[in-house]
């Protein structure tokens, strides 16, 4: 998949990418990114985002909206 534009609808699409390094944008929709266990930065826009983040060391920044962050038993 190295070096390839894959570009979605504006119906439901699902894409898989492989285990290289890829940038993803999703419009405007309500969308769903899946990262896997690289290191992985997701951008969320405007809307109301959800991400979730697993067990490794993340920075998670929120906007001017009003935000509700819950981490786990790690240091915070």
């Amino acid at each position: 998949m190295s070096g390839q534009v894959v570009t979605g609808t504006k119906a439901a699409d699902k894409i898989n990418v492989g285990d290289e390094v890829h940038t993803i944008d999703a419009g405007d929709g309500n969308n769903v990114v899946t990262a896997g266990n690289g290191d992985n930065t997701i951008d969320a826009g405007l809307g109301n985002d959800k991400v979730t983040v697993g067990d490794g060391n993340n920075a998670v920044q929120v906007g001017d909206g009003t935000n509700r962050v819950v981490v786990g038993d790690g240091d915070v």
